[in-house]
C-alpha cells in the first residue's frame, strides 16, 4: 500500500541509498571504508566508526585488530 503512495523514482532512490548504506556498513565491519561512495558524508562518518571499532577491538582483543 505504501508503495502506491511513493513515486517510483523516489522509491528507486531510497532503495539505492539502502544498498549503498548496507555496503558501507559491511566495509565498517571489515575495517575499511571506501571514500569513493556517492554519499561522502555517510562514508566519512562510517570511516570514523570503523576507526573507533578497530580501536575498541584492539583494546579488548589485542591480537585481532
Amino acid at each position: 500500500m505504501l508503495r502506491s503512495l511513493v513515486p517510483k523514482d523516489v522509491a528507486v532512490s531510497a532503495g539505492n541509498f539502502r544498498i549503498e548504506v548496507e555496503a558501507i556498513l559491511h566495509e565498517v565491519e571489515e575495517g575499511f571504508v571506501d571514500p569513493g561512495t556517492a554519499y561522502p558524508d555517510v562514508a566519512r562518518s562510517a570511516a570514523t566508526l570503523a576507526s573507533e571499532l578497530r580501536r575498541r577491538v584492539s583494546e579488548i582483543h589485542p591480537g585481532l585488530a
